[in-house]
């Protein structure tokens, strides 16, 4: 009888032991950078953004999709968060851009996006330039990923606008 407590308790202990880590993982500390996000939300984007310095605002979206202005310094860009769902995660990110005034022609914009870059380039209905870029996160980002994909974003306007200001036919 003694036996068959001790092997009760010994198995109780190791059953809340394991339940103790499956809860730990669950709960993942989301400021770690090594954390793989499938899916995010505002606050964390938000946070990712306010460290790298570009001033996250709060956008109200006609579509209700979250979004920030980021302020980029010389211009801002909205980042939109896509693929919400109702519990307010979200698996893809867009940062655009929009340039009024430019001169870009259709031919530029073309050349830029021929190459293959990782920022595309358009012209919106009023020919202001437009640069987009997108991240999807269901296959698995980390917030150093985020923080990248956020700065590679600012490198890209300026090689868009040095191509396009600089095309030649």
């Amino acid at each position: 009888m003694l036996q068959l407590k001790k092997i009760l308790i010994i198995s109780l202990m190791f059953f809340i032991t394991s339940l103790l880590a499956v809860t730990c993982l669950n709960a993942a500390d989301h400021s770690r950078t090594d954390t793989v996000f499938r899916q995010l939300s505002a606050q964390i984007v938000k946070r990712v953004a306010t460290s790298a310095g570009l001033a996250p605002k709060a956008r109200q979206r006609s579509d209700k999709r979250p979004a920030f202005v980021l302020d980029y310094g010389n211009f801002n860009g909205n980042l939109i968060l896509d693929g919400c769902g109702r519990n307010g995660q979200c698996t893809g990110l867009t940062l655009l851009g929009f340039f009024s005034g430019s001169s870009a022609s259709l031919e530029a914009v073309n050349s830029w996006n021929s190459n293959g870059a990782y920022v595309t380039a358009y012209l919106s209905d009023d020919k202001d330039l437009v640069v987009a870029y997108w991240l999807d996160v269901k296959a698995g980002v980390t917030l150093q990923n985020i923080n990248q994909f956020l700065s590679t974003y600012k490198s890209g306007v300026v090689a868009v606008a040095k191509k396009v200001s600089a095309y030649k036919k």
